[in-house]
């Protein structure tokens, strides 16, 4: 009876064992496709880029990288808004960015990011879909040679921006012709969405520079301060086309924009 007690045990633990290997070794396959870039090996700098949402790659990249637990939470939950949010020792971020489309002028892209001191954590989706790395759809990436987090956020987020100044240039070179009345109606209604969106990002922006100082130092304050400035110029241009006084812009769409996108 002991013997066969003791075989039975045996049995178990080499199943555990198995189970155990199976599961680190998913891990493993999890975290091998996540893309690390060392942007300073000095103060041992790293941006991780994630591929997927699931938690056995937020697992492995918590425990890799230390981040704290309540990343995990909100790179899991759906966001409909740009956010700042303090996650204990991390700021937690949700901003979108812009692709092109022909049917809707633009696509928003939520854009999830976690920054500690030495970390910048970052995922785009939409969520269930295979998406390509976000250093493939950002016009511009921040430096290799940038020296801590804040300096490799500010780059980031000026290739964020730099999407939103490829739809303002799609607005501003836009020509329909006369007699295209529907047409123009969609497009315009087009226009005014990404105007609320720009108006969103840039108060976005200003939350940030208020709430980022456990992040940023007086270098990155003011870049932030001038990727601001420049959505708000973006805002301007795009509002005086929408605002044009001519026959491409219908008259009730240019009322709508001077009210704040409001029927009046």
């Amino acid at each position: 009876m002991q013997k066969y007690c003791a075989g039975k045990d045996l049995a178990i633990r080499a199943c555990q064992a198995r189970c155990m290997l199976s599961f680190l070794s998913m891990v493993s396959a999890h975290a091998a496709q996540v893309q690390v870039f060392l942007m300073d090996n000095q103060a041992e700098m790293t941006w991780i880029d994630l591929p997927s949402l699931n938690r056995l790659t937020f697992d492995a990249v918590r425990e890799r990288y230390g981040l704290p637990p309540e990343a995990i939470t909100y790179f899991l939950l759906r966001h409909q808004s740009a956010k700042v949010i303090h996650a204990g020792s991390a700021l937690f971020l949700i901003t979108f960015l812009t692709v092109p489309s022909v049917r809707s002028l633009f696509t928003p892209r939520e854009l999830k990011l976690c920054v500690t001191p030495t970390r910048v954590v970052t995922w785009c989706g939409p969520p269930g879909r295979g998406q390509p790395a976000l250093a493939r759809l950002l016009p511009g990436l921040p430096s290799l040679s940038a020296r801590g987090a804040g300096p490799c956020l500010c780059g980031l987020l000026a290739g964020v921006v730099a999407s939103y100044e490829t739809i303002a240039n799609m607005v501003e070179n836009r020509r329909l012709p006369n007699g295209l009345r529907e047409e123009q109606q969609r497009w315009d209604n087009r226009t005014e969405k990404f105007l609320h969106f720009l108006r969103d990002k840039r108060v976005f922006l200003g939350q940030l520079v208020r709430e980022g100082k456990k992040v940023f130092g007086a270098a990155e304050q003011q870049q932030l301060l001038h990727l601001a400035e420049r959505v708000e110029v973006l805002a301007r241009r795009v509002w005086s086309v929408a605002c044009r006084p001519n026959a491409e812009t219908s008259s009730s769409a240019r009322a709508r924009v001077s009210n704040g996108g409001h029927d009046t």
